[in-house]
């Protein structure tokens, strides 16, 4: 260690290099063999073990990702479809078809007074809605939920409702199914 009342501009490095026998070595750092001290000498002259190299490229590497991630807007998202080539390629059809659609009902739509336009839309409710996930003990292969009703869990309705863009807004019937 150098001495703290000297500069540091003056201070003279020092290389002391101590002796071992191999057997104190071994058992102090788990050496098998001088083929292997041979071998840390020369990495350290490398610039660190293959290990030290390995997790600096592994450092480097995710760096370089979450700079990327960061520049092109790129976040975790959750995957809600799973789709197939065959979807993907069939998709510039599907947009076709669904143009040339749009299009004939708005043709349609202008052959009528707004009067006798209806849109139709039904829609289903859970009378309670049902969880999916609970917590209880590890290794439980059965679990089990109170409920008020069971009824209610396993029945659902739909209901329609007719709305129009003319004076008539609501058609004044409900269309409710069990």
């Amino acid at each position: 260690m150098t001495d703290p009342s000297v500069p540091f501009d003056q201070a003279a490095d020092v290389d002391y290099k101590k002796r071992c026998s191999l057997s104190s070595v071994q058992t102090k750092f788990k050496v098998t063999s001088i083929r292997q001290l041979t071998e840390w000498k020369r990495q350290l002259a490398e610039g660190g073990s293959r290990i030290d190299k390995l997790k600096a490229i592994r450092l480097e590497t995710g760096k370089q990702f979450l700079i990327a991630k960061q520049h092109y807007g790129i976040s975790k998202r959750n995957i809600t479809k799973f789709v197939t080539e065959k979807y993907l390629k069939e998709e510039p059809e599907r947009k076709k078809s669904a143009d040339e659609c749009v299009a004939l009902v708005r043709s349609r739509i202008q052959a009528y007074r707004m009067d006798y336009l209806w849109n139709a839309d039904q829609s289903a409710f859970e009378y309670e809605i049902r969880p999916g996930r609970t917590l209880d003990f590890v290794g439980t292969t059965h679990v089990l939920v109170l409920t008020p009703s069971e009824n209610s869990m396993i029945h659902s309705y739909t209901v329609m409702m007719c709305v129009s863009p003319g004076t008539r807004k609501f058609l004044p019937v409900l269309f409710l199914t069990l």
